[in-house]
């Protein structure tokens, strides 16, 4: 109970300044109370709780601790560090190439022209990893191609749509189960 109050209590805690020290400490500016913010904060807890609990860990390793099961049950807060699904459009893209130091386009052009956005034009995976030097698909997937639901399903849509089976516009979701 103690961990998870804390827990709760850092999460509802506004972000901090970095101070000098002795100086008295400050707070981020007030910000809107927003879905963004909070999940900001809770991934923020995530991560000071998994040293937390690393330290903990060590302590029972080392026998300072006599149990490990009080901090084993805490959980950290559910999809507080999901990626941010936003993609820049070819525009934005170009604006932020264009607005680049030019010794620094070429990694920017790079970023840009691997991982993600070619999962965006249909690249498989697999083409992904070996264009990017990995050996299989697990890290492209997890590092690159955070596909938002709605790019799925309009791939999907766009893969079926041309097979002649049904009309374009006519595909519902199917729930089947075994």
């Amino acid at each position: 109970k103690t961990i998870n109050d804390w827990l709760v209590s850092l999460a509802n805690t506004p972000a901090r300044l970095r101070t000098a020290k002795g100086a008295e400490q400050q707070n981020v500016r007030a910000t809107a109370d927003t879905d963004e913010a909070r999940r900001r904060r809770r991934s923020s807890a995530n991560r000071i709780l998994t040293i937390l609990k690393a330290a903990l860990n060590t302590a029972y390793r080392n026998g300072k601790a006599g149990a490990d099961d009080a901090w084993r049950r805490e959980k950290p807060f559910a999809k507080a560090d999901a990626p941010k699904l936003r993609y820049l459009s070819d525009d934005e893209a170009r604006r932020l190439v264009n607005a680049c130091d030019p010794a620094f386009r070429p990694l920017v052009q790079a970023a840009l022209l691997t991982g993600t956005r070619m999962a965006l034009r249909g690249v498989p995976m697999a083409v992904i990893a070996e264009a990017l030097g990995h050996a299989d698909e697990r890290i492209t997937r997890r590092h690159y191609a955070h596909l938002s639901k709605s790019y799925v399903a309009d791939t999907v849509r766009n893969a079926v749509a041309g097979l002649g089976i049904v009309e374009k516009g006519n595909l519902v979701r199917l729930d089947v189960s075994i």
